[in-house]
This record gives structure tokens, C-alpha cells and sequence, in this order.
């Protein structure tokens, strides 16, 4: 997974692990179910990758958070550096779906131009949806 990340940029084997872990789940455990539990499993995973990466959850740059951030601990390597921004519908809510990825898109792209993020030269951003049990990915 690290590998893929880094010399690719791709989260993709994050993303067969979270799907895996929410199909998984009871629909009892989606009572009051959000946003960051969602994050919170990203993280756990990401944290896995942390010989590898620097992990922020929540990371402020000018004007907002950025929900996941992975950063190479070795730069010169030309590792790719990761933004996920997370949204979280409930079942049923599927028709929200392309205004919370209108939302995502300008969250990323804000804190994409920010100084601190320009300085990354491989970053890819991916926008995480996640409707219940199933995951929309969308790389910017």
C-alpha cells in the first residue's frame, strides 16, 4: 500500500480496505453514523504507512482543514504527497451526492493553492464519499 502511494499517488488499496471494513458492518452501526468516523478509519490505515509518511488529520493551512494529509518523510525520494477531503451521506441521500462533491472540489482546491500545500511538488487530492456502505472516489 505505502509503495503504491508513494510511487504512484494512488489510494486505491485504501480504499478496498475501508469498503471492505463498511460492508462489513452492521446497520446498527450506522446509526448516527458521519463524516469522521469515515476519516478515522483513513487514518488508522494511514497510520500503518508512517515509516513512510508524515500523517495530519486536520491539518490547518489558511482558511480551512485538510481532513487527511500525506506527506513523504523523504522529499527527494519524488514520493507522492496525498490530500483527502471526506463527505458522508446517509442512506437515502444519494441525490446529495454531486453537490457534496461540488463542495469537496472547491475544499480542495483552496487548500491546494494555499503557499504550504505549493511547495509539495507530486500532490494528488481525492475526494472520499462515502454513502453508507459504499465509497464514491473522485482524484482531482
Amino acid at each position: 500500500m505505502a509503495r503504491k502511494i508513494a510511487k504512484e499517488g494512488k489510494i486505491d488499496k485504501m480504499i478496498e480496505v475501508v469498503q471492505e471494513y463498511l460492508e462489513n458492518l452492521s446497520n446498527r452501526d450506522f446509526i448516527n453514523f458521519e463524516e469522521k468516523y469515515i476519516k478515522l478509519v483513513f487514518y488508522c490505515i494511514a497510520m500503518n504507512l508512517k515509516t513512510t509518511y508524515l500523517v495530519k488529520s486536520e491539518q490547518e493551512v489558511e482558511r480551512g482543514y485538510i481532513d487527511l494529509l500525506l506527506i513523504p518523510k523523504e522529499m527527494d525520494k519524488g514520493y507522492y504527497s496525498v490530500i483527502i477531503e471526506f463527505k458522508y451521506l446517509k442512506k437515502g441521500e444519494e441525490n446529495k451526492l454531486e453537490e457534496k462533491q461540488k463542495e469537496a472540489r472547491k475544499q480542495l482546491e483552496r487548500y491546494s493553492n494555499t503557499e504550504e500545500m505549493k511547495t509539495l511538488k507530486k500532490l494528488n487530492k481525492y475526494i472520499v464519499i462515502a454513502v453508507n456502505d459504499k465509497i464514491y472516489v473522485e482524484k482531482i
